[in-house]
Formats: structure tokens, C-alpha cells, sequence
């Protein structure tokens, strides 16, 4: 996973928890407020000529509640 090669949101979040990589985790967190559309979905690449996908702020939220770490107050709740 550290030389995992794709950068969409899923890919950095996935490989931030596959290995227990706080500082990684660190780093999605700080640009999910760009990763995230009108609706508060997240995005897989930080466009605003993209859509949020209500599958991916499912996953996102899902994965960060299993590895018991912690979202941001503001950017879950708009999620």
C-alpha cells in the first residue's frame, strides 16, 4: 500500500487506514472541506466541476467509524 500508484479521495483514505497511517489520515482530513460539493457529498477528485458521490461520503464515514478515527466536527456533519 505505500506504493499504492492512484490519488482519488477512496485511494488516500483506504491506504491511510490499511496502514494505520495517522500523519496520511492527517493529510485527507485537511483537504476534505475542497473534496466536498454543495450538498456536502465528497468528491473523488477535488473539481468543482464534479459531483459528489453519496457513495463515497458513505464509505468515507464508514471506514473512519471502523478504524476509530475521528472525522471533523464541521465536515461530518455536512457529510
Amino acid at each position: 500500500m505505500r506504493q499504492y500508484p492512484y490519488s482519488c479521495l477512496e485511494q488516500q483514505v483506504s491506504t491511510a487506514v490499511a496502514l494505520r497511517d495517522k500523519t496520511r489520515w492527517a493529510d485527507v482530513l485537511a483537504r476534505l472541506p475542497v473534496s466536498m460539493d454543495l450538498d456536502g457529498l465528497l468528491r473523488y477528485f477535488p473539481s468543482d466541476s464534479l459531483m459528489g458521490s453519496d457513495t463515497l461520503t458513505s464509505y468515507v464515514l464508514a471506514i473512519a467509524h471502523e478504524a476509530g478515527w475521528s472525522l471533523p466536527d464541521k465536515p461530518r456533519e455536512r457529510m
